[in-house]
């Protein structure tokens, strides 16, 4: 065996043995390397679908608290201050972390927000039962007047928090990465408008990369 060796060393083969081993660790280190940079891409392309289906929920319910007057749809049992939060915070939060760290603060206390919409809704709701016992104690105009008054605080304190908690939403997704963010689409088999317009500003969006962010794409790094 030594003799062997010996003789690759002189004929200079062991050196290229060496060589060809060391090419070969390094090109499986770079695949490897690829292979997780495309893993942590596809993970927060997940995450990121996700939290725009929570950005459209949590934006259509504070437009709908917005524009529809509250006592009615609580009076006739449409209003449900929950309707705001998460249907499951175990999927949800995990799914945050995987947007970067900036996104997760900004969408950790867009559900702060939301939770506090929440709490107002309630608030709204259990001041109703409040106007009852009024009623029975046979209470005067002015104690229904300051409830009215507490009514109409909760119902606008609910309003201004989930208003806020969407715009946050917004502001996290609008700190996410760009190279994240590329969608490949064909507009033309959209139909309504409002997906018209929407993959018209994505179409726009993506004609202003350029050819270093498509490689920091490829690669998994933000650009």
């Amino acid at each position: 065996m030594l003799v062997f060796i010996g003789w690759l060393k002189n004929t200079g083969t062991l050196d290229f043995i060496n060589a060809l081993m060391t090419v070969s660790i390094s090109g499986f280190a770079l695949v490897q390397l690829m292979v997780s940079a495309r893993d942590r891409r596809s993970r927060m392309r997940t995450a990121l679908g996700a939290f725009w289906v929570e950005y459209w929920r949590v934006w259509t319910v504070s437009e709908r608290w917005r524009k529809e007057d509250l006592e009615y749809l609580d009076r006739a049992g449409l209003f449900n201050p929950d309707e705001i939060l998460p249907p499951d915070w175990g999927v949800v939060l995990p799914l945050l972390g995987e947007l970067g760290p900036m996104p997760a603060r900004l969408g950790g206390l867009a559900y702060s927000l939301a939770a506090h919409a929440a709490e107002h809704g309630r608030a709204f709701q259990r001041l109703k039962d409040t106007e009852k016992i009024l009623a029975k104690q046979n209470a005067s105009a002015e104690d229904f007047r300051k409830l009215s008054q507490l009514r109409a605080d909760a119902a606008g304190h609910a309003r201004t928090k989930a208003r806020l908690a969407a715009d946050t939403f917004e502001d996290a997704l609008a700190c996410v990465p760009r190279w994240a963010k590329v969608m490949k689409f064909d507009p033309d088999l959209l139909k309504s408008e409002p997906g018209r317009k929407l993959a018209a500003q994505i179409l726009e969006r993506n004609a202003r990369r350029r050819w270093w962010h498509r490689v920091r794409n490829w690669f998994g790094f933000s650009p």
